[in-house]
C-alpha cells in the first residue's frame, strides 16, 4: 500500500494528513545527520505517526476545519491562516522520535501495572500510578516547540506530596 502525504498549508486541505512534508522531514533530519528510514514509505509513516499524535493534543483556540487543527481563529481575535513554522517543526521532531518510541502506545487497563494493599481484612486493588509518559511520550523538542499553541502541554505541574 502506498502512503501519500496531503500537507495542509493553512488553507483546510481537504483529506490533509500532515502539517509537514517528506522534504521537511529530510531536510530536518540532513542538516542534523539524522539517519531516516531508507524507504520513503516509511518515511511517510513516522510523519503520520506523528501527526496522529499532534491531533490529540488540545489545541488553543477553535479549528476552522474539522481535519486538522490549522488553521484556526483565537479568542483574542487572531487567526493562523497559515500552519505556523513551530507545528511544522515539531511535527518532524516528532516524526523523528516516532523511530525509537511508540508516540500513541495502546494503553488499557490489563497492561498497566496493579498494585494491592491490604489493611486487615480489607483488600485494595488498584492501577499503579500513571505517568503521562505512561501514557503518551513526553518529546521536550516538541513540547518547546508546541509552547503556547497547545493546552497544558509543556507544563511543570508542581505537586506536593
Amino acid at each position: 500500500m502506498t502512503i501519500t502525504i496531503v500537507v495542509e498549508d493553512g488553507t483546510g486541505v481537504t483529506g490533509a494528513n500532515s502539517y509537514a512534508s517528506l522534504a521537511d522531514l529530510i531536510a530536518y533530519a540532513d542538516n542534523r545527520k539524522i539517519t531516516l528510514p531508507v524507504d520513503v514509505e516509511d518515511q511517510k509513516v513516522l510523519l503520520v505517526k506523528a501527526m496522529d499524535y499532534l491531533e490529540t493534543l488540545r489545541w488553543l483556540g477553535v479549528a476552522d476545519y474539522v481535519e486538522t487543527a490549522f488553521p484556526r481563529s483565537y479568542c483574542d481575535g487572531s487567526y493562523d491562516a497559515v500552519v505556523p513554522a513551530n507545528i511544522i517543526k515539531a511535527q518532524v521532531v516528532l516524526a523523528i522520535a516516532a523511530k525509537d518510541i511508540e508516540l500513541l502506545p495502546a494503553a488499557s487497563g490489563s497492561s498497566r501495572p496493579k498494585k494491592q494493599v491490604q489493611v486487615g481484612p480489607i483488600q485494595i486493588t488498584y492501577m499503579d500510578s500513571a505517568t503521562r509518559d505512561t501514557i503518551m511520550p513526553f518529546v521536550s523538542q516538541a513540547a518547546a516547540l508546541l509552547r503556547g499553541f497547545v493546552q497544558g502541554y509543556a507544563q511543570l505541574t508542581a505537586v506536593r506530596g
